[in-house]
Order: structure tokens, then C-alpha cells, then sequence
């Protein structure tokens, strides 16, 4: 699976303003890898920094969704109940 870290090298270093998770995003969205591998993947290339260690869960769990692409519909938790993450994760990806 280097080809996630080569990917995601690569957008990082087109998109030098970017965050490490932003780009981790745009590497997995629509790619069908396992909640195994994102989660390996999340650890070694997303500061630490960069998110709340109580949301991680449910970060890689919206990821995981976002990686099998229309197949699941993306969720939020606790923002009256939208689907406004992705909205907002296609916007800005586009």
C-alpha cells in the first residue's frame, strides 16, 4: 500500500498550504481502501496535532466511508443531523 503514502506525498507537496488531513482526505476519497489500512495510514501521515484525539474514531470512520465513495453515505454526529460534511469535503476538493 505505499502507493496511499506516494499519493498522498504527492498532493501534499502540490498543495503545500493544505493540512496533512486534508490531503489525507483527497488520497483516499473514492479509492475502496479497507478501515484497516486508512486507519495504519491515518496514524504514519496526519499530525497529531491537526485533530482531537477523542474524534479520532469518528474521523477515520467518515474517512472509511468517504474511501468506498457513493456506496455509503457520509455522515455527521452531531451537527443537526446533515450531511454537511460531505458537502463541505466535496467543495473543497473539487
Amino acid at each position: 500500500m505505499r502507493s496511499l503514502e506516494r499519493v498522498f506525498n504527492k498532493i501534499k507537496q502540490e498543495n503545500p498550504l493544505w493540512s496533512d488531513y486534508i490531503c489525507f482526505v483527497k488520497t483516499v476519497k473514492g479509492r475502496k481502501f479497507s478501515r484497516q489500512t486508512i486507519g495504519q495510514y491515518f496514524n504514519r501521515l496526519v499530525d497529531k496535532e491537526e485533530y482531537v484525539k477523542k474524534d479520532k474514531k469518528t474521523l477515520l470512520k467518515q474517512l472509511s466511508e468517504l474511501a468506498q465513495g457513493d456506496k455509503k453515505r457520509l455522515r455527521t454526529t452531531n451537527f443537526m443531523g446533515k450531511l454537511a460534511i460531505r458537502e463541505v469535503f466535496n467543495r473543497f476538493l473539487m
